[in-house]
This record gives structure tokens, C-alpha cells and sequence, in this order.
């Protein structure tokens, strides 16, 4: 299988975590964790491998605030309290989305990257810590 078709499916799995568990705080970098762990290559990988978690998430999460947030946020006396200019409220709620799932899954990709060297080196028998040999 070429390499940059497993790029792809494990972001695409990696956004898939961070959509199931977007109620969960930090969820972006849970998905990030996911596709760089699943990467297998540099932590550049990994965070580019993030990066594309969260730019594939951001659509179905954005869609998913637009319909929740409202129907969330009535008064008690039956009136919305969401802004009634839809275009800025719309476009605000974007830059949050993106403001918040971007960076936070780029870093989960990174850990997640860290964490699968940190599996293999341990796993192999390497350490990175130095011997105390001088006994």
C-alpha cells in the first residue's frame, strides 16, 4: 500500500475519533493522538497527519454547532438567545471551530507521533536513557 494513501486513512480515522468524542474536552488532540500514533513515521508526519485530522473534522463539527448551539440557548421565555445576524454568528462559530480544533489536533498529532517512538523504543529494547554503567 503506498505510504500517502495511509497518510490519508489515518486521518481520516483520526478525524473520525475526533468527531465521536467532540463532547469530551480537548477532543482535537485525542484525534491528533490517534492519527500520529497510527503515522508510524517523524513527529513532522505526525503533526501533519494532525493537521489533516483537524481540517477534515472541522466541517461535520462546524455543521454539528450550527444546529446544536441554538437549540441549546433558548431563554426562558421561549426567545433565542443566539444573535439574529446569522452570517457573522455563523462566521464567528467558524473561527472558534478553527481557532480550537486546528492547533489542538496538530499537537495531538505530534504526541501521538512521540508516543508510538516512545512504544517502539521500548518495545525494541532501546532506551533513550543513558546506561549507569560505571559501577
Amino acid at each position: 500500500m503506498d505510504n500517502r494513501n495511509g497518510f490519508f486513512l489515518n486521518s481520516a480515522i483520526g478525524s473520525i475519533a475526533l468527531i465521536i468524542l467532540f463532547y469530551v474536552p480537548l477532543a482535537p488532540v485525542l484525534g491528533g493522538i490517534v492519527a500520529g500514533f497510527l503515522e508510524r513515521r517523524s513527529l513532522q508526519a505526525g503533526a501533519r497527519a494532525g493537521l489533516l485530522t483537524g481540517l477534515i473534522a472541522i466541517v461535520p463539527l462546524y455543521f454539528a454547532l450550527v444546529f446544536l448551539v441554538p437549540l441549546f440557548s433558548i431563554a426562558p421565555f421561549g426567545r433565542p438567545t443566539v444573535p439574529i445576524d446569522t452570517v457573522s454568528f455563523s462566521a464567528g462559530l467558524f473561527g472558534i471551530v478553527v481557532l480550537y480544533v486546528i492547533p489542538f489536533s496538530t499537537i495531538g498529532g505530534v504526541i501521538g507521533s512521540y508516543l508510538h517512538k516512545r512504544a517502539f523504543l521500548r518495545e525494541s529494547g532501546c532506551s533513550t536513557e543513558p546506561s549507569s554503567s560505571a559501577e
